[in-house]
Parts: C-alpha cells; sequence; structure tokens
C-alpha cells in the first residue's frame, strides 16, 4: 500500500493515520489541506513499531523534506519517533488527539469511554474486548463504537475511509504499549528537537492534561490548542471541524 498524495507540489504536509491498522481515516484532513498545501498521506502495513518507521521514510522520501507532520492518535506518536530518529527531515510535529505518556494517566480511557455509550454498545465493546484476535470487520466495528463515544457531536453522513486491518492493530499496539509502560514514548518525546503543535479536543477520553504534562515535563518547544466542546478526532466534529482547520492553518508553516 503507497502514499497517497493531494494537491500540488512541494508535498510537505504528512498525515500520518492512527489506529494502529486504521489506514484512511486522514483522508478528509488530507482533502482540506490540499487546497492550501502540498499534502502527503503515508499508509501503515507493517506490523511492528520499527516496521512502520521505516515503511514510512521509505514513503516519504520522494516528497519534499522538511516535513511538517500531522498525527493522530497512534500517528502522533509514530511522528514522534520520526521526528527523534530523522530531526534532519522533519520541521514541525503536530499532534492531534495524542494518547497520554504513562499507563497510569491512561487507565481511566476505557471506562469514560463506555461511560457514554448505551448499554447494548456497551456489551458489544466488552464482547470484543474479551477476543484474543479480532477479525477486520470485527475491528471496523469496534472502532466504529469507540468513534461514538470519542465524538461530541459528529457531522452527519461522515464519509467512512478507514480500511482496518486487525493484525496490524493487534501487533503493533501490544508493541507499541509496552514501549509506553517501559517509559520509552515520554523519554522520545524528549527527545524531539523541533517544535511541537498539540490539538486536542476537551472532551476526548484521552485526557488532555496528561499531553499537556508530558509536554511540559519534557522541555520541548511546544503550545497546545483545547477545543471545547470536542472528542478525540475534531475534523468529525461537526461544530469544531472549521475551528480545528483553522489551527491548522496557523500551525502549518509555508514551505
Amino acid at each position: 500500500m503507497m502514499e497517497r498524495q493531494y494537491g500540488k507540489a512541494p508535498y510537505y504536509v504528512a498525515v500520518i493515520h492512527g489506529g494502529p491498522g486504521a489506514a484512511g481515516d486522514l483522508v478528509p484532513v488530507a482533502r482540506q489541506l490540499s487546497k492550501k498545501f502540498g499534502v502527503v498521506e503515508p499508509r501503515q502495513t507493517q506490523r511492528s513499531v520499527t516496521g512502520q518507521l521505516t515503511e514510512m521514510k521509505t514513503q516519504l522520501d520522494a516528497c519534499d523534506p522538511p516535513f511538517v507532520l500531522l498525527g493522530h492518535s497512534w500517528g502522533a506518536w509514530l511522528s514522534l519517533l520520526f521526528a527523534k530518529t530523522y530531526p534532519e527531515l522533519v520541521r514541525r510535529v503536530i499532534l492531534v488527539g495524542c494518547p497520554p505518556f504513562t499507563e497510569a494517566e491512561a487507565e481511566a480511557i476505557m471506562a469514560n469511554r463506555l461511560s457514554r455509550l448505551k448499554t447494548t454498545d456497551v456489551q458489544r465493546v466488552r464482547a470484543l474486548l474479551d477476543k484474543e484476535n479480532l477479525t477486520d470487520e470485527e475491528l471496523s466495528q469496534f472502532g466504529a463504537l469507540m468513534e461514538r463515544a470519542d465524538t461530541f457531536e459528529r457531522m452527519k453522513n461522515a464519509p467512512d475511509t478507514v480500511m482496518a486491518d486487525a493484525d496490524i492493530g493487534t501487533a503493533v499496539w501490544q508493541e507499541a504499549r509496552k514501549m509506553r509502560v517501559d517509559g520509552e514514548w515520554e523519554r522520545i518525546l524528549g527527545a524531539v528537537k523541533c517544535p511541537i503543535a498539540a490539538v486536542h479536543g476537551r472532551q476526548d477520553p484521552h485526557p488532555y492534561r496528561a499531553v499537556l504534562r508530558a509536554l511540559e515535563d519534557s522541555g520541548v518547544s511546544f503550545e497546545m490548542a483545547v477545543i471545547d466542546q470536542c472528542g478525540h478526532s475534531p475534523w468529525k466534529e461537526a461544530k469544531k471541524m472549521s475551528e480545528f482547520y483553522k489551527l491548522l492553518a496557523l500551525y502549518i508553516p509555508e514551505k
């Protein structure tokens, strides 16, 4: 699965999808940003953190560094790892809906999500969580349920652009979570040299205060915007989508 390009060269804004295993989720963002910037959308197919890092480097080699990396959720962590590993290639990192950097700060995420769902949806989520391995279809179902919990007011008729891959999601998340337990993601954050901008929904079950705490403790150069009445994926919010794109326009420098 190759990268996709939107707009006109130079292609220096890279949107890094989350999941892991949720390729295509940032297609609406890529299309919107391409009205002003050249955008590249790498697609993750490898089943390890290092594999995805190397794959991302390969896909971006044909584009126009230095890059502005916009990473959502898992993609925020992957963007930080890329910026640490290839500092000469990255001009800025934009974290959208970034996960917390410690297990203690992540403990309440699922409970917060389940509290927002009706009983039948909670039962379905628990059944999926009890399964050792999910199919691609089951991962799609799980993602849809999580999006229901993660979104404050979802826009109507929002296109579903995700191509879920359960094998990628399971393998990469197991490794990524262990890295969080070991404190590795916070060390990676502290080693990033370029400026960082964080955009976070106040109602995102992933606590924005945990991300702010990590940014402050790391000593990196950063700015953070918290969008009120907004969840995990701001571009899917009916009333906050335009505010999100206005912020991105401020954070993405001209080539």
